[in-house]
């Protein structure tokens, strides 16, 4: 930024004075500044793509989490123990009791989640929106 504004000062200057190139700095001067505004303008798409991609990279992350304690769960759906008498059938309808509060909780996060993916391919189409639909799946 120091340079470019120490340069476009210089040509200032120069045509103020009335240099006998002033039509080549006046030239030079409108490149720099196009070359300048280019390079502002590529920083600001650079910075919205990587905020973009953080976002993608914490939803994949979270969903990752998600879909982990989902298939935690799972397994302990599929334990066939079913109690050898009364004091274990009750001790399983409790665990059962929590693993049902648990799973709510879950369906919540999944909905949040959900949401979020649809936020995210509206804000990031294209193909950083085939990223989020494959953390959906």
């Amino acid at each position: 930024m120091e340079r470019y504004s120490s340069a476009n000062a210089m040509a200032r200057r120069l045509v103020a004075e009335g240099h006998s190139q002033t039509v080549l700095v006046k030239e030079k001067q409108d490149e720099l500044k196009a070359g300048w505004n280019l390079l502002q303008e590529m920083i600001l798409t650079r910075t919205k793509r990587l905020a973009g991609a953080g976002e993608i990279h914490k939803y994949r992350r979270d969903a990752g989490e998600v879909l982990g304690r989902i298939q935690e769960k799972e397994g302990l759906l599929l334990d066939e123990n079913l109690g050898r008498n009364l004091t274990e059938v009750e001790s399983l309808l409790n665990k059962h009791g929590v693993l049902e509060r648990e799973l709510a909780a879950l369906g919540t996060e999944v909905r949040k989640l959900d949401d979020e993916a649809g936020r995210l391919e509206a804000a990031y189409p294209g193909a950083q929106a085939v990223v989020i639909r494959e953390g959906q799946a």
